[in-house]
């Protein structure tokens, strides 16, 4: 036998605090949220816009959702809502807006619940009674992921070291921690706070003791640990008829309990069932609900860990909530709480700037190929070609900065940009030409391993390789060679200091490349240290 039942907490604060519930007046709750951004209470204004949207799932939420995703688009470009801001307001008001959210999510849990099957456990045929399992898995809810990112990542934006009333850490550490470590109250403006003990600094964040909403102390920094978790509830085993057939008795929960099927569980036993429920449990005609939710808060002794922690905790003062359940059909704990309706319009609305900023990294790519080109048609074609045979032969030989443009390297030993490069092998000039003829547009002429993309031939050998040592020209190509003159190759030999292209060019003395050997007797993949080389196309 098992039934399955999805469930989440809608609230009131027990205080009177009225919020939104499942099936609230969409036209309230619009009301209420154009009421808060009017108050310039944003973080309450985004909550609520979200719930007048869930209260109404068609086109005639497009208020609610419009009014949503403009104030998460404002908040998420750094504005701490709407207006113009300077150095002085930007911070004082994006103080406001972290500490509405924090007092936002005191007034309503972060969190939702599933609720698994009911499993029997072992009968006690003493009492005649027996006990009951269900796993709740719980995590934060959809509204409040999207409303804390959103908050994150336009904060990350703008804020300064100087900003000292708002840590980097937020909301893992509060906007109120001043405040509260001055005068030690934990329940600011309605906001409720925990003074983490001291062993809760040792994950990621690398922080002392802190101070941290209540409603996120799970995080740390990008990890959640559940043995963190500051809510309490309770649930009853129900007829159809809503009669309390059963209530839990025992929860277990696991700092290591994440699972896959949705968050964080908790395993919850219901003990001492009696023979009539059993009866109606064991058909099929009951189900699970939480019948209390609590946030615990304050500041617990800072040397409790483990065990002591446990006792701790349980004396921690709690913001009572009034829980009602309500049923979703939800795939994991991530769509709890969740507006499908909203959610299909941000992904519209994601879906339209993603194709906004292809558009702009499209524009900016093709600025830069335009760019590109006219370096090299700087670099390539300032140098004016000379007729030098069947070639068009460059007049000067390649410069450091032209080399180093094309191979990502200048090989000189002595630098300067508008001198020829020096200290190149015969290889990497095959490799420089077919490189500089693909940036041109033109086909390469040097092929080794059967092809002329240089790409392929692998790394330019420092030692005589078969493959490149069988090198082939292809005449037919338009690229770039080494220059030539009635079938021979010049490299040029760079006579003293290398002041300048024109200077080293007027000291130079030929020496021949003919075939494949040089008349220095050296081999191709030898560097030469004191050659420069042209080439032609």
């Amino acid at each position: 036998m098992t039934v399955k039942t999805w469930c989440v907490a809608a609230v009131a604060l027990a205080a009177g605090i009225s919020v939104a519930a499942e099936g609230a007046d969409y036209a309230a709750l619009l009301t209420q949220a154009k009421d808060y951004e009017a108050k310039k209470q944003y973080a309450s204004a985004l909550g609520t816009y979200w719930e007048a949207a869930r209260a109404e799932q068609s086109e005639k939420a497009a208020d609610a959702v419009e009014g949503y995703l403009k104030l998460e688009a404002t908040i998420e470009d750094g504005n701490p809502g709407y207006g113009d801001f300077d150095e002085f307001t930007l911070y004082d008001d994006w103080v406001l807006l972290l500490k509405d959210f924090e007092r936002y999510w005191t007034e309503h849990p972060a969190v939702g619940f599933k609720i698994g099957d009911i499993k029997k456990g072992d009968i006690d045929r003493a009492t005649r009674t027996a006990s009951y399992a269900v796993r709740v898995w719980w995590g934060y809810s959809h509204k409040a992921q999207d409303m804390r990112y959103s908050l994150q990542k336009g904060l990350q934006k703008v804020r300064k070291s100087d900003w000292s009333g708002v840590s980097g850490y937020w909301p893992f550490v509060s906007v109120y921690a001043d405040e509260a470590e001055k005068d030690g109250k934990l329940l600011r403006d309605g906001a409720a706070l925990i003074a983490a003990p001291y062993d809760w600094a040792s994950g990621r964040m690398n922080l002392d003791e802190h101070i941290s909403p209540a409603a996120f102390s799970v995080f740390d920094g990008r990890e959640q640990i559940a043995g963190r978790f500051l809510y309490d509830y309770q649930l009853a085993i129900v007829d159809e008829g809503g009669k309390t057939l059963a209530t839990s008795t025992e929860l277990t929960r696991n700092d290591n309990s994440w699972d896959n099927n949705g968050g964080y569980y908790d395993d919850v036993t219901f003990a001492g069932v009696t023979q009539d429920a059993m009866k109606v449990i064991d058909a099929g005609k009951a189900t699970v609900v939480i019948t209390a939710l609590s946030l615990k808060y304050g500041n617990p002794d800072h040397r409790a860990d483990g065990e002591r922690w446990a006792a701790e905790r349980a004396k921690l003062p709690a913001i009572t909530y009034d829980a009602a359940q309500v049923l979703l059909e939800a795939d994991d704990i991530d769509e709890i709480y969740n507006s499908p309706y909203m959610q299909q319009k941000k992904a519209a609305a994601q879906a339209d700037a993603e194709a906004k900023q292809a558009a702009a990294e499209a524009e900016q790519a093709a600025a830069a190929q335009a760019e590109a080109a006219a370096e090299n048609a700087k670099l390539y074609g300032q140098i004016q070609p000379s007729a030098s045979g069947s070639y068009a032969a460059w007049a000067f030989a390649i410069t450091q900065k032209q080399f180093e443009a094309v191979m990502g390297y200048n090989p000189s030993a002595q630098k300067a940009e508008l001198a020829p490069v020096t200290n190149v092998s015969f290889y990497e000039i095959m490799a420089f030409c077919n490189r500089l003829s693909l940036a041109s547009g033109l086909e390469p002429v040097y092929v080794i391993k059967k092809t002329s993309q240089s790409d392929a031939w692998g790394a330019i050998p420092t030692k005589k390789n078969k493959d490149w040592e069988k090198f082939t020209v292809n005449k037919k190509a338009n690229g770039f060679r080494l220059a030539a003159t009635s079938g021979t190759a010049t490299l040029r030999r760079a006579n003293g200091s290398l002041k300048g292209v024109a200077d080293a060019h007027s000291r130079t003395s030929e020496l021949l490349f003919n075939g494949k050997k040089l008349s220095s007797g050296r081999g191709l993949w030898e560097k030469h240290a004191d050659f420069t080389f042209h080439v032609a196309k």
